[in-house]
C-alpha cells in the first residue's frame, strides 16, 4: 500500500480501522497474523564459520592451488607470499561479514520499548513489540516512532531521520497527499521506525511494522543469506573461473608443445608447465578488490 499517496480517510479504510484505534480483540488477530513489531536476525554465523566462508571466492581457490604448487617446486618464497595475500584477503573480507553483523543488532537497539497507542478510545502505553497495522499512534517530542506511519494529525511536527535517510537535518512533516512516485526520503506525509521526534506532535496510523518496514528492509539486507553480490564481485567471479581455465588451458599446451619437440623431459616439462600457471596468477588481486 502507496499511504503516502492516499489520503488520510482513505488509508484508514483501506486498514479498516478509525481513529478511536482498535479494539483489544481485533489488536490481538491481527498480531497473530503480522507478527511482533520487532527486527529479526537471520541465521547466526559464528566467526570460525563466517572466517571459513571467506575461502569459497573462486580466485582464492585458485591461488591456495598456485601457493601448493610453488611449495612443491620448491619455491618457498612464492609460496609464503601468496599466502600471505590470501591471509589479507580472507581477513578483511571476514571483518566486513563481522561489521553487518554488528549493524543490524544495531538496528535493533534503535526501537522504543514501548509507544503511546490508543486501544478501544483510550490513549495508553504499551510494548511497541506488540503493535499491528491500523494501530493509532501518539507522537511527542522526544519519542522514538515504533513503525512506519501515515500522518493524520500533526502539530509542527519535525523528526530526524538521519538513521534512515542519512540526512541530519530535521524533516518537516505534513499529512498532504503525495504522488505515488515520492520517494521514501520525500515521504513527508509519513513516519518511520527508529526515527526520532524532534519537534512538536502528531497522530498517525500504523501502516507496516517489523522486518517491513523501511528500517526493517534494512536489516533484511544485512542478513547474511540476502547480501546481494555487487555487479563487481559478479564480474570478478567471472573472471576467477576464466583465470583458472586459461591456466589450464596453458599447462597442457606447454606440456604438449614440449612433449612433442623433445628438448625437455617430462619432469623439467612438468616444473616449467607449473610454473607458467603459478606465474599466471594475479596473485594481489583478491586483496585489491576487497579493499
Amino acid at each position: 500500500m502507496d499511504a503516502h499517496a492516499l489520503s488520510e480517510k482513505e488509508v484508514l479504510k483501506q486498514l479498516k480501522a478509525s481513529e478511536q484505534g482498535l479494539t483489544l480483540s481485533e489488536a490481538q488477530k491481527r498480531l497473530h497474523g503480522y507478527g511482533k513489531n520487532e527486527l529479526q536476525e537471520g541465521e547466526k554465523l559464528s566467526p570460525l564459520k563466517t572466517f571459513f566462508r571467506q575461502f569459497k571466492d573462486v580466485l582464492i581457490i585458485i591461488m591456495l592451488a598456485a601457493a601448493v604448487i610453488s611449495a612443491g617446486l620448491g619455491d618457498f618464497l612464492e609460496m609464503w607470499a601468496i599466502l600471505a595475500i590470501v591471509l589479507l584477503s580472507v581477513i578483511l573480507g571476514f571483518f566486513q561479514e563481522f561489521k553487518a553483523e554488528k549493524a543490524i543488532q544495531a538496528l535493533q537497539r534503535i526501537a522504543a520499548p514501548s509507544a503511546t497507542v490508543i486501544r478501544n478510545g483510550k490513549k495508553q502505553k504499551i510494548s511497541t513489540s506488540l503493535l499491528v497495522p491500523g494501530d493509532i499512534i501518539s507522537l511527542e517530542e522526544g519519542d522514538i516512532v515504533p513503525a512506519d506511519a501515515r500522518l493524520l494529525s500533526i502539530t509542527r511536527l519535525e523528526t530526524n531521520e538521519a538513521s534512515l535517510t542519512g540526512e541530519s537535518v530535521p524533516a518537516q512533516k505534513t499529512t498532504v497527499v503525495l504522488p505515488k512516485e515520492t520517494q521514501v526520503a520525500d515521504q513527508d506525509n509519513m513516519v518511520f521506525s527508529g526515527t526520532i521526534v524532534t519537534y512538536g506532535k502528531g497522530r498517525a496510523v500504523i501502516t507496516t511494522t517489523g522486518m517491513r518496514t523501511e528500517l526493517g528492509k534494512i536489516a533484511a539486507s544485512l542478513q547474511h543469506d540476502d547480501l546481494p553480490k555487487t555487479p563487481l564481485q559478479i564480474k570478478f567471479g567471472r573472471m576467477a573461473k576464466q583465470i583458472g581455465y586459461a591456466v589450464c588451458l596453458l599447462v597442457a599446451i606447454v606440456f604438449v608443445t614440449g612433449s612433442v619437440q623433445g628438448t625437455l623431459s617430462t619432469g623439467e616439462l612438468l616444473i616449467f608447465a607449473l610454473s607458467l600457471a603459478v606465474a599466471a596468477v594475479p596473485s594481489s588481486l583478491p586483496a585489491i578488490v576487497t579493499i
